[in-house]
């Protein structure tokens, strides 16, 4: 299980600060199985001085307290290779003095890599979302087409707060202007899958209507069925007054 997990263990003598490592542990640091270390030696791997310095207070921290200790490091292996590790160490006494200090030593170089790369997807993800949150009018329904989740654009040119927008369908906002073949359209499209894009008349809370430039994006399930819409809209009710008044 150890070397699957690739989890090694380690032991500082606090008497002469040898260290032993067992043999996952030397593979992790890339060393040969006869090579002799000490903590100084084991120190050098962290090639950040600040690193060094950190290592080097855990370690006097939990030889002073006896707590146990974790730290996620980047280590520079015998070879030059940077690799994420996470090292468990915990301080052994005998009566009341430390006398050495035993712990684990994990390569988690893969499941860092993938964690951090998942971090740098989300914050673009967030960063999407506060760009889109900018300048659109968002809204997310259900496969019923049940408001879900808004943005504060939709509630400023709707006039409707999201009390009254969350859990209603977008019926509250239609001007009778379009006909139903014209939301069977948009309906057949968008429960099939694909993306539909049109301008929409609505109707605000006090009755004035407004153009809406609308992408609305259906999100598939597993089974390749939509079991939500995201909605996002322009509005252009001042390009279409304008186009009016040219006409």
């Amino acid at each position: 299980m150890n070397e699957i997990a690739h989890l090694g263990a380690w032991e500082l003598n606090l008497n002469n600060y040898k260290l032993n490592l067992s043999n996952i542990t030397k593979e992790i640091l890339e060393v040969e199985n006869n090579f002799d270390i000490d903590l100084d030696n084991a120190i050098s791997f962290f090639n950040l001085e600040k690193k060094r310095n950190g290592i080097v207070a855990v370690l006097k921290k939990g030889v002073v307290t006896g707590e146990k200790w974790e730290k996620e490091l980047i280590i520079r292996t015998a070879k030059g290779n940077d690799l994420w590790v996470k090292i468990i160490g915990e301080t052994e006494f005998l009566n009341e003095n430390p006398i050495r200090i035993n712990g684990s030593f994990q390569d988690i170089n893969t499941n860092k890599q993938t964690q951090l790369a998942l971090q740098k997807n989300l914050k673009e993800l967030e960063d999407y979302k506060f760009a889109l949150d900018q300048s659109a009018i968002i809204a997310i329904t259900d496969e019923k087409g049940v408001i879900k989740t808004i943005n504060d654009n939709f509630c400023k040119i709707s006039q409707y707060s999201k009390e009254e927008l969350i859990g209603n369908s977008h019926k509250i906002i239609t001007s009778n202007y379009h006909s139903e073949a014209f939301f069977k359209e948009i309906q057949d499209t968008i429960t099939s899958g694909k993306v539909w894009k049109g301008v929409i008349k609505n109707k605000k809370k006090n009755d004035e209507y407004y153009w809406e430039n609308t992408t609305i994006v259906p999100f598939l399930d597993a089974n390749n069925k939509p079991c939500q819409y995201l909605s996002i809209r322009y509005d252009i009710t001042e390009i279409k007054n304008n186009e009016d008044k040219i006409k």
